[in-house]
């Protein structure tokens, strides 16, 4: 099978950025599989969280009889689409295909429309009308009304209009609630309004609740789980209040920019939308807390510490800071450090006291005093990397001075860890310690192991171009973290498991319970080392962190270039998000959520556009395929491209991360059928088998045919052995009885019976053909043949010899006596031939030898079925000298046999002999 060929096509749709800038939006839906659709003056559309699908009549994406969409709704697992001058219609979102309903030829211009109960309930510029699904009728309801919305619930049809709400009875339409309704939402069988000041939940005719609202609110919606009404206000900001009893609930959603919002919708990844007068917006919702914090320094990257319930903030040069005032920390501390040690590079607590790590060695800081002091007996040291506690001993990565292992206790260096122990390269940036004394090195080329039993360094794994800043100790595996190459993770023995995320920038990390924080850039991402499922913190895709996080409390905190980010660590965000193929194509032959894809030819290219339908953050997603179970192949952004396909059928099967990089457990499948070539349909094979069996029937025939002709062959010579058996045993008996009879004395009869038998000898000899040259000479046995035919069957054989031939090694000239007579006689036997002529030629150190008849009757002389012992004969002749056999049919219906003999061949053994060897 021919292996498909993988590439990545730009796409010319509108992407995830462009979205935000489509205008005159008017209604927004998501469709079963999750697809987001949007109604517009352009058209509708469909966004799969990368591309959108644009939907009209004069769109090179998908064409459609309209263009300018009021408002689309639910219909019976299709849109309902409410158009400006083109009517009403009904679109399959799986298919792209649509009906045009069939409405009174005067309205043109349905601006709303909603489905419920099988009865189409829409609206024109001032009249409510209906349409039945089963009657095909439509009916005027109510005139002169303008209608803002008409919302279906579980149980009830509501019409909301400029200052009323009007339900749908059996006996039409009543008013239920009058007042000035800015916004409306569904929620289950019930209703809910924000007048002008309230929030209001009905249900039939009744008020369930209400609540007086602080906030001028401008739109509301119920979240997708119906547990929440989500609201924004006249700035943007976003409340929330329970569906239940309308009480005001936390918010975690941003604050929407500047706009006049329209609507509101929130899907099912809790991504909250935005209609407004700029276009489309939509926010995830937020799961961590970012405070913005900035020190006046260079490079805002800073080291944390949780220390007695606060932070503890270690500045690349402004010394230490704590994240609120703390009597443990004093302010005069920073005036006592030198310059260079401002610039904190790692810290570690020890009891009651900080040790700090800075561009000017080792510090030592007692919580609560004014000032710090050096670490005893560490002058030595200029620039500190990374600190780790274990026990008494404090493990010091320097810059160019390898691993110093530091006596807490005996406050002095008692181990040098450098080039004598095999270290090659001193820069040592992280740690890692191990209950066997052994410790896990990163330098800023390499992994390194220091065996502490044999006090040396071993090499782990290759070289690399780009730093190795941090390792964590986790599930029996050291997880690598480089700037630019991923992450590697390696067994305890050294041994290469895995590579992550190749071309992604990590930095330090901080394990918590069963999975490692790590911090990168872009991103803070959480890692599970069992399955090596990599997920970025919603809210932090766009910061760039490369301090370790630090866990206080049930919260993690990481320090980013802008300031620092707070997330429970607790808190699970995985999103089972559905993957989809959004779009195929054949050769540029279109068709959306195709389950079954027909390709005419293996020329023709398949695309296919993969959608991971998550929509909380703007990030790439990753995809992988593989085709009938084999290994799965990952696809370099969102689309796939097969060509040279083989004949046959096909399972394609996708997967894909949502937008935090978390493979989502739904796999998207379509079948693939490659058509076969005209000479090898399911319908030609059949032919073929057929032709197959006869042919087998037929060579079967053959066999049996040719056992036949052997059979004869075998029969003819046992009946020649039978005769010359009879008269042998005649001849012995006679001549015993005449021996008997010379010993009695009775000449008389012994004479008799001799002359009997030399009677019956002379009698054979002359009935016996002259088969074989007997010694004789080739030219003379050839003049005997001649006259004996002529004699006995008055056959004329004519003879055409141009050289000496009894000069030939008599094995040659016995074979071509042979071939001679056995092919006149068997021709004279079963033909009709009167005249023959024989030729002997040489030519080119080959012997020619030619026998034509005046019959056809050579021409079949090489058949290998029908044949019989002359021709036997003949072959197994030429086979012994390695000559080639011809026959011919001539013009005038002469046929000829030609037989070529290699004059420097010889031949070990008698012809007959070897003949009658094989017989």
């Amino acid at each position: 099978m021919c292996l498909p060929f993988l590439a990545l096509i730009t796409h010319q749709s509108v992407n995830a950025t462009e979205i935000e800038d489509l205008d005159n939006i008017t209604g927004i839906y998501q469709d079963r599989d999750d697809f987001i659709w949007l109604s517009g003056q352009q058209g509708l559309y469909r966004y799969d969280g990368f591309n959108v699908l644009r939907f009209a009549n004069n769109s090179d994406d998908w064409h459609v009889p309209f263009t300018w969409v009021r408002s689309i709704s639910p219909y019976q697992g299709k849109l309902l689409v409410s158009t400006q001058v083109n009517g009403l219609y009904s679109l399959d979102p799986k298919t792209g295909n649509y009906e045009r309903l069939a409405l009174p030829s005067h309205i043109k211009s349905p601006y709303l429309a909603t489905y419920c109960r099988n009865q189409i309930y829409f609206t024109d510029k001032s009249t409510l009308y209906s349409f039945d699904l089963n009657t095909q009728t439509t009916t005027k309801l109510i005139e002169n009304i303008n209608v803002r919305e008409i919302i279906a619930t579980k149980g009830a049809l509501y019409v909301i209009s400029d200052r009323s709400i009007q339900l749908n009875t059996s006996n039409g339409f009543s008013t239920i609630y009058s007042g000035d309704i800015k916004s409306s939402a569904t929620l289950g069988d019930s209703l809910v309004i924000k007048d002008e000041k309230k929030l209001i939940t009905i249900k039939g005719k009744q008020v369930i609740s209400q609540q007086t609202l602080a906030k001028n609110i401008t739109a509301i919606t119920t979240s997708h789980d119906k547990t929440a009404i989500l609201a924004t206000g006249d700035d943007g900001s976003v409340y929330q209040f329970n569906s239940q009893t309308l009480e005001p609930i936390a918010a975690n959603y941003p604050k929407f920019s500047n706009s006049k919002i329209l609507k509101l919708f929130h899907d099912n990844s809790k991504t909250l939308w935005a209609l407004t007068n700029q276009g489309v917006k939509y926010v995830a919702e937020i799961i961590v807390k970012n405070t913005p914090i900035a020190y006046d320094i260079q490079h805002n990257t800073n080291e944390l510490l949780a220390v007695n319930d606060d932070l503890l903030i270690g500045t690349f040069g402004k010394g230490l800071a704590t994240l609120k005032p703390t009597p443990w920390l004093n302010p005069e501390l920073n005036i006592s450090l030198p310059n260079r040690a401002k610039y904190t590079t790692t810290m570690v607590q020890h009891g009651n006291s900080i040790i700090f790590g800075t561009l000017d060695g080792l510090w030592h800081y007692k919580l609560g005093d004014s000032s710090a002091s050096r670490l005893k007996n560490t002058d030595s040291i200029k620039i500190v990397l990374t600190l780790h506690i274990k026990d008494s001993l404090l493990y010091i990565g320097t810059n160019y001075a390898g691993v110093k292992k530091y006596d807490l206790n005996q406050q002095k260096i008692v181990k040098t860890i450098d080039k004598a122990n095999g270290l090659h390269n001193l820069e040592v940036i992280d740690i890692v310690t191990m209950a066997n004394g052994d410790l896990w090195l990163a330098t800023s080329d390499s992994v390194q192991l220091y065996k502490s039993q044999t006090d040396t360094v071993q090499q782990i794994g290759e070289f690399t171009s780009n730093k190795v800043v941090s390792l964590a100790h986790i599930d029996n595996k050291i997880f690598a973290f480089t700037i630019g190459s991923g992450i590697y993770v390696y067994d305890l023995q050294g041994i290469l498991l895995a590579r992550l995320r190749p071309a992604t920038s990590f930095h330090y990390n901080l394990v918590v319970g069963n999975e490692v924080w790590v911090a990168a850039t872009p991103g803070l991402y959480r890692l599970d080392p069992a399955n090596y499922k990599l997920s970025v913190v919603l809210g932090t895709e766009d910061k760039n962190f490369s301090s370790a996080p630090v866990l206080m409390g049930e919260k993690i905190f990481a320090w980013h270039t802008k300031g620092l980010i707070e997330v429970d660590h607790k808190q699970k965000n995985f999103y089972n998000a559905k993957i989809k193929i959004s779009k195929t194509a054949v050769s540029g032959q279109q068709s959306l959520n195709s389950s079954v894809i027909n390709v005419g030819s293996n020329k023709d290219v398949i695309t296919l556009d993969l959608a991971s339908l998550d929509y909380r953050a703007n990030t790439n997603k990753q995809f992988k395929y593989r085709l009938n179970d084999n290994v799965w192949t990952k696809v370099s952004g969102n689309q796939i491209t097969l060509a040279g396909l083989s004949s046959g059928d096909y399972t394609l099967e996708v997967m894909g991360t949502n937008s935090l990089g978390q493979w989502s457990n739904y796999v998207a499948y379509t079948n693939i059928h490659m058509a076969y070539p005209w000479y090898w349909t399911p319908q030609i094979r059949i032919i073929y088998l057929l032709l197959l069996l006869a042919l087998m029937v037929l060579s079967l025939w053959l066999i049996y045919t040719r056992a036949r002709s052997i059979s004869s062959v075998y029969k003819v010579l046992d009946e020649d052995l039978k005769n010359r058996g009879l008269l042998s045993d005649h001849l012995e008996r006679n001549i015993n009885v005449a021996i008997r009879l010379l010993n009695q004395g009775e000449q008389t009869k012994a004479s008799k019976l001799l002359s009997e038998a030399a009677s019956i000898i002379a009698d054979n000899k002359t009935n016996v053909a002259p088969s074989s040259l007997n010694h004789q000479s080739l030219s003379g046995g050839i003049e005997y043949l001649v006259d004996f035919w002529q004699e006995k069957y008055s056959v004329k054989v004519r003879t055409q010899i141009d050289f000496d031939i009894d000069n030939l090694e008599q094995q040659l000239q016995q074979s071509i006596y042979r071939i001679i007579y056995s092919a006149i006689d068997s021709a004279i036997a079963h033909s009709k031939s009167n005249n023959f002529m024989v030729s002997i030629k040489r030519f080119n150190q080959k012997l020619w030898l030619r026998i034509e008849d005046d019959n056809d009757y050579f021409d079949g002389f090489d058949s290998k079925i029908d044949f019989n012992m002359a021709m036997y004969t003949i072959r197994k002749i030429a086979a012994r000298h390695q000559a080639k056999i011809n026959t011919y049919r001539t013009s005038d219906n002469t046929s000829q046999l030609g037989i070529s003999f290699n004059l420097d061949e010889h031949v070990d053994e008698f012809i007959e002999n070897d003949i009658a060897n094989n017989i």
